[in-house]
């Protein structure tokens, strides 16, 4: 009986974690994966979670300056044997809510020096 109680509890899924962004965005993940970003009206950022190809697309490191958010874009799924491969970085600017994507991290950090006039936050997982 302890062994099947074990068993039962080491298969439960981690908390599911949100953190609140600038003007009603939020980023969920259940604790450094598969991460996403849903708008005000709870709606998932379409450029994220299961594609319709098939690819699996989350944002698990993120950063902050006012309105600007920006992602690392991860593929977690069978395209890459189940490891996170960095595939890109998007920008959210939540006034507006204009998504643009990046294929690299250096043209990302040129992007945002030049929307936001400062240098690009450390991307960090959620909690």
């Amino acid at each position: 009986m302890l062994a099947i109680l074990s068993a039962l509890i080491s298969c439960v899924d981690p908390p599911l974690y949100e953190t609140p962004l600038p003007n009603g965005y939020a980023h969920h993940s259940n604790g450094g994966h598969f991460g996403i970003v849903t708008s005000p009206d709870n709606n998932l950022l379409a450029q994220l979670a299961i594609q319709d190809d098939g690819s699996e697309r989350w944002c698990n490191k993120f950063g902050v300056h006012a309105v600007w958010v920006i992602c690392e874009i991860v593929d977690y799924g069978e395209n890459t044997g189940m490891k996170n491969e960095v595939i890109g970085y998007l920008i959210l600017e939540t006034a507006s809510g204009r998504i643009t994507e990046y294929p690299d991290l250096g043209t990302a950090a040129l992007a945002w020096t030049t929307l936001t006039s400062v240098p690009m936050p450390v991307l960090a997982e959620g909690s």
